[in-house]
């Protein structure tokens, strides 16, 4: 096989990218699609950037990996989150067995791969870890570290996260400016890539993550207007994303073209670690939780614990704008319906997590008292007293209740041991909760400052459903397969190389996607453990 490349659209979706290539916008994908064999990419639970893209590269479940979200546990501090870091990638992944194989890698802006490490090439880090980027080798720091769109692509992701999208003038400009962090990686990597002798390319693109869960909602119109064939009034903004959507064909194009123009022989992957959709709502857990007994908050800093009479003073106050007796105040709380106690026992909480300025749960929850906690990763944990009882039934009982007052709300509630499986599954959350709603995902809060049910400040939210596609003369054309899991890309990536697969690997090689006379198609499978039991059955 003579070059490989995998090129990763963060958050694509075949619901966007279906209509838009049918009505002609994307003829280098449209091409891919066409030619080549498509499915729906199965992500994992839940389908986060920081479990999916690893899972993707290593063949391997988050089971093993032991990341669930966009933080980890460890086995020391089971009630903290750290950051993911590259330890999930290094010794397992695609392009170490293929570097231990002399096989030439270029990885550039893969997610949580930082700090970089040596392999057989290059390898430049992408979000991830403070959102800190890093380049091996050293030289390519300047290049691709410190140039123009790392650079730029730092300042959109925190300014994501106030962005308004429905004001036209910043959203434009926003948009352009993601344009913009794709067009300047373009150039920078394909000018780079002569000079690598790369046999083996990974490149994904990030700003299409970010303006999906901003502009989904938008999105979403434009296509139902391509796919109904009504005729567009397109605003500044819709002008935008069409553009946008048109550059990422572009550099499909461009790096489609690095193969088809040199080589006899390749493969050409688009892939993505997750979906899209929209989200009405965001639920809060930590809240529900709070209200429904199964956790507690501890209060435990000097000066944030306001007195309830505090509370009621400041209150009643301002309602008759004079001062108030103590005694009178030990009368009206004796009296207060129920209903009002809690109320101001809720304004209590809130004062003190507010001046705390902690948005991290963790910090707050009372562990010795809680029964069940939610933690920053936005998952449900019984606490260790708890885990032979029916607590867990109990909750998502009492939870499916309250969802019951919504129409068209279901609840998915998975359980760790169902959906995952190896050594590190320990350190996984006892449950995922996902709320769908028709075609639409409720976005899942841990911020118990926040009421029980808003709208959230962005439209868009992962779903499962991520997009494969494969082209090259020795793969099928027009093929629509069923699922495939997101870990079954490891091991198909290893067997076109001709590299055995770890036994351990939980994905499998799609052989379906190749032709049936091909060379790969009709070459066994090299597991590990063959080989070595073949080594052991050889003479001394």
């Amino acid at each position: 096989m003579a070059k490989v490349i995998v090129l990763g659209l963060d958050g694509a979706s075949w619901k966007v990218f279906n209509p838009l290539i049918k009505a002609g916008l994307f003829p280098h994908f449209g091409k891919i699609l066409n030619l080549g064999v498509s499915a729906f990419l199965e992500s994992t639970i839940p389908p986060i950037t920081s479990p999916a893209w690893p899972s993707m590269v290593t063949g391997l479940n988050p089971g093993k990996l032991g990341v669930y979200s966009t933080s980890a546990r460890s086995k020391a501090r089971l009630f903290s989150l750290k950051p993911v870091t590259s330890s999930i990638y290094k010794g397992r992944s695609m392009w170490d067995f293929l570097s231990e194989n002399e096989f030439r890698v270029a990885l550039f802006k893969i997610p949580f791969l930082y700090p970089v490490y040596k392999v057989n090439g290059c390898m430049v880090s992408g979000f991830g870890s403070a959102s800190k980027f890093a380049a091996y080798p050293r030289y390519l720091h300047q290049k691709l570290v410190n140039g123009p769109s790392s650079l730029l692509e730092a300042e959109l992701f925190k300014s994501l996260q106030t962005l308004n999208p429905n004001n036209t003038e910043s959203s434009v400009r926003f948009i352009e400016k993601l344009k913009l962090v794709v067009q300047e990686e373009r150039k920078a990597i394909l000018k780079l890539l002569p000079t690598l002798k790369w046999d083996f390319l990974f490149y994904v693109v990030s700003p299409l993550d970010w303006l999906q869960h901003a502009f989904m909602d938008k999105i979403f119109r434009l296509v139902r207007r391509f796919s109904s064939h009504t005729s567009l009034e397109r605003n500044a903004i819709d002008s935008a994303l069409i553009d946008f959507y048109k550059d990422i064909d572009i550099l499909i194009g461009r790096f489609l073209d690095l193969v088809e123009q040199t080589d006899d022989d390749f493969a050409f992957f688009i892939v993505s670690d997750h979906g899209f959709t929209t989200r009405p709502y965001t639920f809060n857990i930590a809240k529900w939780l709070i209200e429904n007994h199964y956790m507690k908050i501890r209060m435990h800093k000097k000066g944030h614990e306001a007195p309830l009479k505090s509370i009621l003073v400041k209150k009643v106050s301002n309602l008759s704008k004079g001062a108030i007796s103590g005694q009178i105040l030990e009368e009206m709380l004796k009296i207060l319906p129920s209903n009002i106690l809690q109320e101001l026992k809720n304004a209590r909480m809130r004062a003190y997590l507010e001046a705390s300025h902690k948005t991290s749960i963790s910090a707050h929850v009372d562990f010795e008292r809680s029964k069940i906690f939610c933690l920053e990763d936005r998952a449900i944990y019984v606490n260790s007293p708890f885990r032979d009882s029916k607590i867990l039934d109990d909750m998502i009982v009492d939870l499916n209740k309250f969802l019951k007052r919504f129409p068209d709300v279901t609840l998915k509630a998975y359980r760790s041991k169902e959906v995952y499986w190896g050594d590190k599954v320990q350190l996984s959350p006892d449950l995922t909760i996902s709320i769908l709603d028709k075609d639409q995902i409720w976005e899942i809060s841990t911020n118990p400052t926040r009421p029980l049910i808003f709208k959230p400040p962005l439209p868009g939210i992962h779903n499962r459903h991520g997009v494969f596609c494969a082209y090259g003369p020795q793969i099928k054309q027009r093929e629509s397969l069923s699922n495939v899991l997101i870990w079954d890309i490891c091991p198909t990536i290893l067997h076109i190389f001709d590299v055995p697969i770890p036994s351990y690997m939980d994905g499998r090689v799609l052989k379906e996607i190749f032709l049936e006379d091909s060379e790969i198609a009709k070459r066994s499978i090299i597991y590990e453990e063959e080989i070595e039991s073949q080594v052991e059955k050889e003479p001394e």
